[in-house]
């Protein structure tokens, strides 16, 4: 008997297509299926249905004729590359998609239905719950998320990445007593599933901590890192994990720089570079070297040394596109030992790095945060040599000119280090971290650079406080995995997702180059639209000036004249 294999990832953004007259509500719905635990390729039938949790009422179905939760009769045929499809629920300009009425769909589920051709009509599970993004500050949500129990335990130092459409976790350690186990094994988890996937543990690498892993786009590559087993180990080698068919390739060690932990590592696009660590012998050695490793060859570079920072560990770096930032850590210079506030920036084209001003930077620290905005480095938090030893400041760095802005503290968390920091795209949002080293916090906040302006995270269903856990964008939430707090470690699993979801744009109308939006506002609450012309992998820009909420429900916007008809829009808010 045949089976079929069906999956899918889902996200909502309501949308606007039309330009003259009033446009229906619209809900975009991106997904993915499998065939037999292959990506699809070709035209599927699909069927959807708008349901309550109980799946025991309809409110919309794509031909209007399911009650109950049924299967609608009539198909509407999508195309499907590698697995993914897109789809306007509401659209009806496509062949069997009846227009969704006005309504308060907040909250409700969709369910699909999917036909390859050979195997028939059947129901993808599960159903998926409709969020209409924006972000206001004020209502937004933590989910507890599945545990991987029985497949991970609760570590710190562990590494995690985002694939496009899963978080692979690897490695780390436990301390308890006077002994630290070190882990060899990871896993996977899929959100839009909320289920783990234990890593093929064959070819893996020897258990490690304090290492690096980077994704390529096709695969994790991991590198580096320490254990103790009565002496300490400071690792070269690595390996490369594919999880489309679960394996382990491992790295040459063929040129590769000095074993090493606690360094840092970015992706260009073809390489993984590594620079920077500590290793100690008897003597601590603040690393001011690094590699470059090529997958496709399996072959090592040499960063030139010419030039660069002095040595360092507990640092940070990002990847700009065209070169690599090195920023602030703990290292030696003139003999003194020190919480650095300097850096590099690193051009692997010519192989030349190029010294950060130090005019306007924070105060030097290391196991601080830095994220990629696109057009600026934002580092912020970390241990500094005062009291107290954690700092709640930052710095927007600037590669264009040269230059640095503080970040404001005005609203900001308190001072940690060891937290983490994720870039949705349009804010930096910070979480957990410790003052102390032993004891975590359950705290974050958000950074908007756009309005040099912090608004809270919720406490609201937040994970128990944490430091030394790891974080990831999953392109409309935050994913958190791992750490501990009062020595404890944990493997929970809990998403934060900024967005909230009292906003229910009922209209939309563009007129003069405006856009209007119908939808119920808060007084006191300022309003920015944002645009992309993908849903998926795109870019968010701000159409322009903010508006200002009223007495009434609508808002005007002016759409520059090149985003329109097309063009995905939300809605951010903020006081």
């Amino acid at each position: 008997m045949n089976t079929l294999i069906l999956r899918t990832l889902v996200l909502f953004v309501l949308t606007s297509t039309a330009l003259h007259a009033q446009a229906p509500l619209q809900i975009k719905y991106n997904g993915r299926v499998t065939v037999g635990g292959v990506d699809f390729n070709g035209s599927g039938l699909f069927k959807f249905a708008l349901i309550n949790d109980a799946g025991t009422m309809t409110f919309w179905s794509n031909d209007g004729t399911s009650s109950a939760g049924s299967e609608p009769a009539a198909a509407v045929p999508l195309p499907v590359t590698w697995g993914l499809y897109s789809v306007v629920l509401g659209d009806t300009s496509l062949p069997n998609m009846a227009a969704l009425p006005p309504d308060d769909y907040e909250g409700v589920l969709v369910r699909v239905w999917f036909n390859d051709g050979t195997h028939g009509s059947q129901l993808i599970q599960p159903d998926q719950r409709i969020r209409i993004d924006c972000a206001t500050g004020v209502a937004d949500t933590w989910h507890e998320r599945e545990r991987a129990t029985g497949m991970l335990a609760g570590r710190s130092y562990h590494t995690a990445l985002w694939t496009g459409s899963e978080m692979i976790v690897w490695g780390g350690d436990h301390w308890e007593g006077n002994s630290t186990e070190y882990f060899n094994d990871g896993a996977r988890y899929d959100p839009a599933t909320n289920r783990w996937t234990a890593l093929n543990a064959t070819g893996a690498l020897t258990a490690r901590s304090k290492h690096t892993a980077v994704w390529t786009g096709s695969e994790m590559i991991v590198w580096g890192g320490h254990y103790h087993d009565g002496s300490s180990h400071y690792l070269n080698d690595g390996a490369r994990y594919n999880p489309a068919n679960d394996t382990w390739t491992p790295m040459t060690t063929v040129g590769a720089p000095a074993g090493r932990e606690v360094h840092a590592a970015v992706w260009t696009g073809s390489e993984m570079i590594v620079w920077g660590g500590n290793n100690y012998d008897g003597t601590s050695h603040y690393l001011g070297d690094g590699g470059r490793y090529d997958p496709v060859g399996d072959r090592w570079t040499t960063v030139n040394p010419a030039g660069a920072p002095v040595g360092r560990y507990n640092h940070t770096a990002v990847w700009t596109g065209t070169g690599m930032i090195v920023w602030g850590g703990f290292g030696e210079r003139s003999g003194r030992f020190l919480f650095l506030n300097d850096g590099g920036r690193y051009n692997p084209a010519g192989n030349t790095w190029t010294a950060l001003t130090t005019a306007g930077a924070p105060e030097g620290r290391d196991t601080h945060t830095a994220v990629w905005t696109g057009s600026e480095m934002i580092v912020w938090g970390g241990q500094i040599p005062f009291n107290p030893n954690a700092s709640q400041t930052g710095g927007r760095y600037n590669p264009v000119d040269n230059s640095w802005k503080a970040v404001s503290t005005t609203d900001a968390p308190v001072e940690r280090f060891s937290h983490t920091a994720v870039w949705t795209g349009s804010e930096m949002i910070v979480w957990g971290g410790t003052s102390d080293y032993v004891h975590g916090l359950g705290t974050g906040g958000r950074y908007s650079p756009a309005a040099d302006r912090w608004l809270p995270v919720s406490t609201t269903g937040a994970p128990p406080a944490l430091a030394y856990h790891t974080a990831v964008w999953a392109g409309s939430e935050m994913v958190i995995w791992g750490g501990f707090d009062d020595w404890t470690d944990v493997n929970d699993t809990f998403a934060y997702t900024p967005e909230c979801e009292p906003f229910r744009i009922t209209s939309a109308t563009i007129s003069n180059g405006n856009l209007v939006l119908s939808f119920p506002t808060v007084t006191g609450i300022q309003y920015t639209l944002w645009r992309s012309d993908s849903l998926t992998g795109g870019t968010w820009t701000n159409t322009g000036p903010p508006a200002l909420s009223g007495t009434g429900t609508t808002l005007t916007f002016t759409v520059p004249t090149a985003a329109a008809p097309r063009g995905f829009f939300r809605i951010h808010a903020g006081p």
